[in-house]
């Protein structure tokens, strides 16, 4: 499975075509994701759930990859819903209406 594909030394694009193959895997192999740390009457509790974060935690996605790379990673995810129910997707960014396209995304899938 190749994440990245080269064409040439300097020019890669991002391979959205193994996300289906990757999230059955994940699905398969029962791997579960870390959603968060929740402070709860001064208890800090890992919340765990069976989840994927796309394109990034804190922001790191939307500096590395142009906005159509993210959308393409986003709309791979979201179209894995039946195996990894709950996706959730780095959406800010520089631009606010990239992050408001993002956003539409996001919750487009919701009402599927």
């Amino acid at each position: 499975m190749k994440i990245v594909s080269r064409d040439c030394l300097f020019c890669s694009d991002i391979n959205a075509s193994v996300i289906p193959e990757y999230a059955s895997y994940l699905a398969r192999n029962q791997i579960n994701g870390v959603y968060g740390n929740l402070l709860l009457q001064n208890k800090s509790l890992f919340i765990y759930i069976f989840c994927i974060l796309v394109n990034g935690t804190t922001g790191e996605g939307m500096y590395s990859l142009t906005f159509d790379e993210r959308k393409r990673i986003a709309e791979g995810w979201l179209s894995e819903k039946s195996k990894i129910p709950t996706v959730i997707i780095q959406v800010g960014g520089c631009s606010f209406r990239e992050a408001q396209q993002l956003v539409w995304l996001s919750s487009m899938s919701r009402l599927l």
